[in-house]
């Protein structure tokens, strides 16, 4: 028998042990996926002046789905009602709002299809066909599959607490997601047609509650299988279960409180970590009993760590992330490398904006102050921890925060000049939680630093060792053609800096207005 108790206590002692890794795989999962929404939703719709209350907030997040999604291409849609509503816009809503919320029904998709086809024509329905397509390719081979990979992660971490968080894509490397996305897809079709009896879903919700674990520990397993064991597991189980979920209230309402940053940073690990707690007693219980199917139950690595293993890996991982991430990231970089990771680093911020902005509204903006494929921001942001926090890199707590604090020195700064030398707003996070000045904001400082310990730790090293088996000769020519066209991009952009819409609509000063933000900053003002 299991008691909420020892599962939460177990859950928390495990959190101490590889603490970063599984605040990360939850935070990859929320960006990814749009797990957690809970905590992720209530950064994303953060108003300033707090005029998006939570009715409208949970009213907001109900429609979800594909056909908010599409919504945005039909003529006074529901776009018109979000934007009055003030709702936050940045990397992370453009990504949860692009991946997160869908709830859709079949009813939603097909009355989008209608709509799309009645009010623009053939070529429209094609392409609402298409992202239809995608989307349902989305659900069922990348959604569900980092489900199970992230409980494969909790699974393994339980005992080896050097567990890495690229376990959550273990299905993908081990070629494995045929047959546990064939499962999932049918979980869900299940639970949606039980849902429609209202309590017949909650029932099935807790009968079906260990199938994405029992894929974790055996991919292979037939989906008859699965589907009984986690019935059997479950039976007599259910109602504990649901006193376990429900016992997390009032770390809920806590993290409401802190605006999402509580579950981000414990809550999101700490539940899941229960929960495979949770799968770990039954699983226990099941292989005694001898449940029916508990012989598929066969990774015996989940429940006692092997004697001659090498402590903290689950059994053959140490070798592959050795052999994989052998990477030295106390090299030494040439000057001319740096330079080429300046701009490969600017091209990739290019593009990233330029995606998020083209999957959000549709169309092709050339972001930046620039005519070239390259926002320098980025560039800078990247060479600078290179060389600045090269001797914190054994610390890696340490050097997420001080990449944070460089990263928003650099765009502060950088936005400060624009808009004191151009009378332009290349970018404005007013209204943006724990934000300064509109300049930076805490959802932006956290996705750099990110990318930035990434840039640090495995992109870095990797493009070094590519990179130096050019010719040197070569890598001149090319640094030498790279840096002539920046060179004259950034003369002809100082005099005819790149502007327009979605660009830089965030408002013009004159040369007053200049002045008097000149001087407010200069006094200390914060806007939060």
């Amino acid at each position: 028998m299991w008691s909420r108790k020892e599962l939460k206590a177990e859950a928390k002692a495990n959190l101490k042990k590889n603490y970063w890794a599984m605040v990360a795989v939850c935070f990859l999962m929320a960006i990814l996926i749009a797990e957690y929404s809970l905590s992720t939703e209530t950064i994303n719709y953060y108003d300033s002046d707090n005029r998006y209350s939570g009715a409208v907030q949970n009213e907001m997040n109900s429609t979800g789905g594909l056909g908010e999604e599409m919504d945005h291409l039909l003529p006074g849609s529901e776009e018109q009602l979000q934007q009055e509503l003030h709702p936050t816009k940045g990397v992370f809503s453009s990504v949860f709002n692009m991946l997160g919320k869908s709830k859709a029904t079949a009813n939603n998709i097909l009355r989008t299809i209608n709509s799309i086809a009645a009010d623009h024509g053939g070529f429209a329905l094609m392409i609402a066909l298409l992202a239809v397509a995608l989307a349902a390719f989305y659900e069922i081979f990348i959604k569900a599959m980092l489900r199970v990979g992230e409980r494969r992660f909790f699974l393994e971490n339980h005992l080896y607490h050097k567990t890495h968080i690229g376990r959550i894509f273990f299905l993908f490397k081990e070629k494995k997601f045929r047959r546990p996305a064939w499962v999932m897809l049918v979980k869900a079709i299940y639970l949606f047609l039980w849902s429609l009896t209202i309590v017949g879903g909650i029932i099935k919700h807790y009968s079906y509650k260990m199938i994405p674990y029992i894929l974790a520990e055996n991919p292979d397993i037939d989906r008859r299988q699965a589907f009984k064991l986690s019935r059997e597991m479950m039976n007599g189980n259910k109602w504990k279960a649901f006193v376990l979920d429900l016992s997390f209230i009032g770390w809920n309402i806590l993290m409401s409180v802190t605006f999402g940053i509580l579950g981000i940073f414990f809550l999101n690990p700490y539940v899941r970590g229960v929960e495979a707690n949770l799968y770990l007693a039954l699983r226990a219980t099941a292989i005694a009993r001898n449940l029916p199917g508990a012989d598929a139950l066969n990774d015996d690595y989940l429940a006692a760590a092997p004697a001659d293993i090498q402590e903290g890996f689950y059994p053959g991982q140490a070798q592959v992330r050795q052999k994989k991430i052998a990477l030295d990231y106390h090299r030494h970089y040439t000057l001319i490398n740096l330079v080429l990771f300046f701009f490969i680093a600017a091209f990739i911020g290019w593009c990233w904006e330029v995606a998020l902005h083209l999957v959000k509204d549709g169309i092709f903006v050339n972001r930046g102050t620039m005519l070239g494929p390259w926002l320098p921001i980025y560039g800078v942001g990247g060479v600078a921890s290179l060389i600045i926090l090269k001797r914190f890199v054994d610390r890696p707590s340490l050097l997420f925060v001080l990449t944070m604090a460089l990263c928003g020195v650099v765009e502060y700064f950088t936005s400060w000049y624009l808009e004191m030398t151009k009378g332009i707003k290349w970018w404005d996070y007013s209204g943006y939680l724990l934000n300064l000045n509109g300049r930076i904001c805490l959802e932006g400082l956290l996705t750099f630093a990110i990318a930035g310990c990434a840039f640090i730790y495995l992109i870095a090293p990797k493009l070094d060792t590519m990179l130096n088996r050019i010719p040197k000769g070569t890598r001149f020519g090319i640094c030498g053609i790279l840096i002539l066209l920046f060179g004259a991009d950034t003369v002809y952009s100082h005099f005819h800096p790149n502007t327009g819409e979605g660009i830089t609509d965030y408002g013009m000063l004159a040369e007053p207005e200049r002045s008097a933000a000149s001087g407010q900053e200069a006094s200390g003002e914060t806007t939060l």
